[in-house]
């Protein structure tokens, strides 16, 4: 996990050459499950507001349930079919391009279409069934997801998945219910970086500012979630990554509490140091001031900066 721009493509790259991890990428449909299960929760749950709603007649409530239902469905289908860039025939998962990324340029997917749709429709059937609430709405979630994550390993050969979205960072309180024993890795990076790289993109911010602000609220929520929760998480740098590949390499697996040739990884994967320091070449000395004004102190806290003197 980590701040979009950050590395954590890199990251699950390099992760996923081990023989045990199947690389998942983007599953931005998570975050609308998480919604879901809350609502289903809170509908058969005995919280003060439920009883409330009550009042107004449970055959309104439960059409409005269904409908958001029917919305997750929707949402699941439709960013599947925006992450899926080569359709061949009999082929519905990303093709593998040449280069350092070996993954998928952008997403990773090796489950179709229509294993989605079968999957989500059997979950959506079992959960109309019952009156699950609490730990079995999470519960039943979960083995929804793992026999759904279960076709894209089959399909890999690997036993384990290990998943990147950018977009859970902000989620992780639900995520710590979906998967309560999941180990987590977050990716940090200089936030002008960050900012330059987003700025770059048709679909970042428009402006330093709002990079700035994005950059620190992600980081600040998600360390938040951190302490409250107890995740069982490991931090490290993307300019560690890319400088002391090795080093910060074994520790992730050793975090994961798994076993690997680390020099292979990096032989079939090279790891480019060009991108670090690249906000110098791009800001005027406006934009240093505006990051400074928004995000100065963060960038202190996390020790990319001593003081606030980098703006002169």
């Amino acid at each position: 996990m980590g701040v979009p721009r950050s590395g954590t493509t890199l990251l699950i790259n390099l992760l996923g050459h081990h023989p045990m991890l199947a690389p998942i990428y983007e599953t931005r449909f998570l975050r609308n499950l998480l919604r879901f299960c809350d609502r289903l929760c809170w509908f058969n749950g005995n919280s003060l507001s439920r009883r409330c709603a009550g009042f107004v007649g449970a055959s309104v409530i439960r059409v409005r349930l269904s409908k958001e239902g029917e919305r997750f469905r929707q949402k699941a289908i439709a960013y599947h079919e925006v992450q899926i860039m080569d359709k061949r025939p009999g082929q519905t998962y990303v093709s593998l391009p040449s280069g350092t990324i070996h993954f998928g340029n952008t997403h990773c997917i090796h489950y179709s279409l229509q294993d989605l749709v079968r999957e989500t429709d059997d979950w959506m059937e079992r959960i109309k069934g019952e009156s699950l609430s609490g730990d079995a709405v999470w519960s039943s979630a979960r083995e929804y997801i793992d026999r759904l994550f279960g076709i894209h390993c089959l399909r890999m050969g690997k036993p384990s998945w290990i998943n990147k979205t950018p977009g859970l960072l902000n989620h992780l309180d639900g995520m710590s219910k979906l998967y309560p024993r999941a180990k987590y890795l977050l990716i940090l990076r200089d936030g002008r970086d960050v900012a330059a790289s987003n700025l770059s993109q048709a679909w970042g911010p428009s402006t330093v500012r709002e990079a700035a602000r994005r950059w620190k609220k992600l980081i600040l929520e998600a360390q938040k979630s951190i302490r409250s929760k107890e995740l069982d998480y490991a931090e490290l740098r993307y300019e560690d990554l890319v400088e002391s590949s090795h080093r910060v390499l074994t520790r992730a697996f050793e975090f994961l509490g798994l076993k690997c040739d680390v020099e292979k990884i990096l032989s079939s994967l090279p790891v480019s140091k060009t991108r670090v320091g690249c906000w110098k070449f791009t800001f005027t000395m406006e934009d240093r001031k505006i990051f400074a004004r928004e995000a100065g102190n963060l960038l202190i806290e996390l020790g990319y900066e001593k003081d606030f003197r980098c703006v002169a």
